[in-house]
This record gives C-alpha cells, sequence and structure tokens, in this order.
C-alpha cells in the first residue's frame, strides 16, 4: 500500500511516497534520534515481486550518512556529486532544491533497486535487500556483483552475508586501503537491519 512520509530539509517540507512491501517501522526515541526495527521482515519475496523496495529505514540510513548537499561537489573519488550523492545528472555550478534532491534520491534508490534484484538467485526479506540495496547505493552495483555478500546470500549462507558487510568499511587514502570509522559505522547498520535489528537513525 503506498505510503507517504513528511520530511523537513533545510526548512522545507518534502513529501515522499513509496510502497513498504510490508515492513514498517518501529520508533521510540530519546529526543534526538530514533531507534528503528524492520517488521514483517520474515516474508520471503522473489527478487522479481514489484512488492520488494526498500524500506524507509534504510532510505533514512542513506539521507543520514550521505547528507544533503544542495550544490554540486567533488566526492572523494573525484566525481561530482550533488543532493544525496547523486552522481548521474550533478555538474560543478549546480545548485538544486531539497524537494529535487528527494527526487534524485529515489531515482537512485529505484535504479540500484532493480540492479541488486537482476543479480539475486533466491527468495529474500525486505529487511535483507533493503541493506543490500543501501550498501549498492554506497558502493555501486558493479561492486556488489563482486561481494561476498551477494555470493554468500545465493549460496543460502545468510549469517555469512551478514558479517560480510563489515568487509566494507575501508577506502584508499594515498593508494592505501584504509579503515573508515564513518564506513563502519555504516557497514555495522547494514549488517543489524539485514538482520531485522534495530538501528539508530
Amino acid at each position: 500500500m503506498p505510503t507517504r512520509r513528511d520530511f523537513l530539509i533545510g526548512g522545507q517540507m518534502v513529501v515522499a511516497t513509496s510502497v513498504l512491501s510490508g515492513c514498517g517501522w518501529f520508533r521510540w526515541g530519546d529526543g534526538g534520534s530514533d531507534r528503528r526495527v524492520a517488521r514483517g521482515g520474515g516474508r520471503l519475496f522473489e527478487p522479481n515481486d514489484r512488492r520488494l523496495t526498500t524500506d524507509h529505514i534504510m532510505v533514512d540510513h542513506l539521507r543520514r550518512y550521505e547528507t544533503l548537499q544542495l550544490n554540486a561537489y567533488s566526492g572523494p573519488s573525484g566525481m561530482t556529486l550533488i543532493g544525496y550523492g547523486h552522481a548521474k545528472y550533478a555538474r560543478m555550478g549546480m545548485r538544486i532544491t531539497p524537494n529535487q534532491a528527494e527526487e534524485l534520491l529515489w531515482y537512485d534508490v529505484r535504479n540500484h533497486e532493480a540492479g541488486v534484484k537482476r543479480l539475486l538467485h533466491r527468495p529474500i526479506r525486505v529487511n535483507e535487500f533493503s541493506a543490500m540495496s543501501a550498501l549498492a547505493f554506497n558502493v555501486g552495483v558493479g561492486a556488489f556483483s563482486k561481494s561476498s555478500i551477494l555470493k554468500r546470500f545465493n549460496r543460502n549462507d545468510r549469517r555469512g552475508s551478514a558479517d560480510a558487510f563489515l568487509l566494507w568499511n575501508k577506502y584508499r587514502k594515498n593508494g592505501i586501503l584504509t579503515v573508515s570509522g564513518h564506513l563502519s559505522r555504516r557497514r555495522a547498520d547494514e549488517r543489524r537491519h539485514f538482520l531485522g535489528q534495530s538501528i539508530i537513525i
């Protein structure tokens, strides 16, 4: 069932509508953050099921870690980015509105969902799929296609697949792979969501 959520971004209210595939979220907060856990995650979906989409917990996770940039900027790899890490239409000197950033975010989410679906060989739960899509959003579908996360999942090693998220916590600094605290936290959240555990947004 289509679900509407409103987001206050940059002082403007942004409305996003999507299909949650039966995956909702529980919320209890400390005044500054929410702890969320997927529900309805026990149901398995075939990869080609149109109801299989990234849940809002992982979309909020992307907003948190990508952060909103309304002016185009050069990312760590030198690629021009804008909004929530969007690359395809980004050009240096470009400026967008919060609403446009939200549209680009959902455009990227749907594209990465499609890429992940093509690689899956067995039924999957919404929380598992959402965590994979969030990782693919960050590293690219090409890199995800070669990952042990995918290989282990397709062998029905779900626990091994979850643990493999933690391997994707490095970036190149002066040509040397270096552990990133930011990426370590991001991967830990994705692993927990894959396993159906709560994460803090």
